[in-house]
């Protein structure tokens, strides 16, 4: 079950996840929508979105020291797509993110502009949700190792936006 402004409007969706060789993720299904995730070397390479059956885009996974580096969500149809969105992301040594930079298009096919950016702190206790990081990325999140203490988003032009402060029990 997912609901997120940035991947379902503010919508709750509920996909069933298949699983295929290697207890790798196969598909994730929606009432009209199909996602299926394509490996090469035991890693995700891109994910293809379907809707109706009909392949409407994918998204582009590139990797740096094993965590995803840059995910390029691309849209289009009849096999002419372009890039929409993108994501940066920046890890730290001990594998959290440090700074996700958010791309969009400027309207110009292929060019890409800075939309903003997020920069996080954390603790030093585990995050339940990197384990299912592989799930989370078919919905452009990297989840870090350790849990957020604090998110400080900025702007287009790289002024404070908002910010979070987070506390677990």
């Amino acid at each position: 079950i997912i609901k997120t402004d940035a991947n379902t409007g503010g919508a709750t969706l509920t996909y069933a996840v298949t699983y295929g060789a290697g207890k790798k993720i196969a598909a994730l299904e929606t009432p009209g929508e199909k996602i299926v995730p394509v490996y090469e070397n035991n890693s995700m390479t891109r994910a293809d979105i379907f809707q109706d059956n009909q392949r409407v885009g994918y998204t582009a996974y590139q990797y740096e020291n094993g965590a995803i580096k840059r995910a390029t969500i691309y849209f289009g149809e009849d096999n002419d797509f372009n890039p929409f969105v993108e994501f940066i992301f920046t890890h730290n040594g001990a594998g959290n993110v440090t700074e996700t930079v958010a791309m969009m298009t400027n309207g110009e096919p292929g060019q890409m502009v800075r939309s903003g950016h997020t920069t996080y702190q954390y603790d030093q206790k585990t995050n339940p949700l990197y384990a299912h990081r592989e799930l989370l990325s078919l919905f452009w999140l990297a989840p870090s190792k350790n849990n957020i203490t604090s998110e400080n988003e900025s702007d287009a032009d790289q002024k404070p936006d908002d910010k979070s402060v987070y506390n677990y029990t």
